[in-house]
């Protein structure tokens, strides 16, 4: 078992790993932005006289009860993720298969400690 850890360690790269979570991340960011789109026109004509908190409360509530948007965000954030997979293993050109894995888990992890701190984020 030792072996195959070591071999693993040696095929990760962490520079396109970080590469391809961080692309993952900012591109399912866009896509999520971009699904939001009639959250943001809807408030558009609404009077501006919602505080940030308000705004982002709202914007919270919309993207957890809207249909469309868990819809539409769970199969583009997917794609999303494998495409940051796709350029860790393209940016390695060895073990393509581990380090598109990484940088998909690493991305996952991320996502998830961003969730556990803003659930503990008094304002949302």
């Amino acid at each position: 078992m030792g072996s195959l850890w070591h071999q693993a360690k040696q095929a990760a790269s962490i520079e396109a790993i970080i590469s391809g979570a961080v692309a993952d991340h900012v591109l399912s960011t866009i896509v999520f932005l971009v699904i939001s789109i009639p959250f943001f026109l809807a408030t558009m004509h609404e009077p501006h006289t919602l505080g940030k908190t308000a705004f982002i409360s709202q914007f919270v509530a919309f993207s957890e009860s809207s249909q469309s948007t868990r819809a539409l965000s769970v199969p583009f954030g997917g794609l999303a993720t494998v495409f940051g997979g796709y350029l860790a293993a393209h940016l390695v050109k060895k073990s393509l298969l581990l380090n598109g894995f990484l940088a998909g888990v690493t991305s996952l992890l991320w996502a998830g400690v961003e969730h556990i701190f803003a659930s503990h984020d008094a304002r949302y």
